[in-house]
């Protein structure tokens, strides 16, 4: 792999919002088209920067109605908090003095900071959430990381823990985790399951021997300063998987 090459699906994330924006007027689509009207966000992911590394995972980058001009895109460590947010230095502080190779990826691109408001399928309907996470899903292959790191329980759904709902569709595997913060899987494949996102896809990340760590958003009240991931949890956990 070239290690110039920007890992960033904007172009075929684009291709997709054009589509919908394009789509007829109606009533119904009135908010979507909004939200489609203000741009996107995507991390550039530089593939001698974050490959065979970690990947930290979000659900969606937020939209600030104050500065609402879409956002250049750039990589995780030139990221920076605003508006009183300590979103990214909680991520950075997860991996910070690591020297390992880090790269971060939203599972959507669409700008909007209400969680709830984004998974609500009558603001952002399940097709379009489809055709985007296909886009993503390609993406976190290409970037084939040793370890996930999603701290937000809400996207879970998305990877496939919830059996209920295959979108990505990854099989995984629990695997007792050293550090006891959150869940730790081995990702086993893809389940072979009719309704996954991308039915017949052959996942890159067994091979690979990727781990799946699933914990809770810091910036939510619900966990203690004491309880957030740190860099010395992930350095424990790195060398563990590294010897299973």
């Amino acid at each position: 792999m070239d290690n110039n090459m920007i890992i960033n699906p904007r172009p075929q994330y684009q291709s997709v919002i054009e589509k919908w924006l394009n789509m007829p007027s109606t009533e119904a689509n009135a908010t979507l088209k909004s939200i489609l009207q203000r741009g996107i966000w995507c991390c550039n992911n530089k593939a001698n920067e974050s490959c065979n590394g970690i990947l930290i995972s979000g659900i969606n980058p937020s939209f600030d109605k104050e500065h609402h001009e879409e956002p250049a895109d750039c990589s995780f460590w030139e990221t920076v908090d605003a508006n009183g947010s300590d979103y990214w230095q909680t991520k950075k502080n997860m991996v910070i003095g690591l020297g390992l190779p880090v790269a971060y990826i939203d599972l959507f691109p669409l700008r909007m900071t209400k969680q709830d408001g984004f998974m609500n399928d009558k603001n952002v309907p399940l097709e379009l959430k489809a055709e985007l996470l296909r886009i993503t899903q390609n993406s976190i292959e290409e970037i084939c990381p040793k370890l996930i790191i999603n701290p937000n329980m809400g996207s879970r759904v998305y990877w496939g823990l919830i059996d209920k709902y295959s979108w990505m569709g990854y099989d995984m595997e629990p695997v007792k985790n050293i550090i006891d913060k959150g869940d730790l899987y081995r990702i086993k494949g893809i389940k072979s399951k009719e309704d996954v996102l991308q039915h017949g896809f052959q996942s890159k990340l067994p091979e690979s021997n990727t781990f799946f760590l699933q914990y809770k958003y810091h910036g939510n009240g619900v966990l203690t300063q004491e309880q957030y991931l740190n860099s010395n949890d992930i350095k424990l956990l790195w060398d563990y998987i590294n010897n299973l």
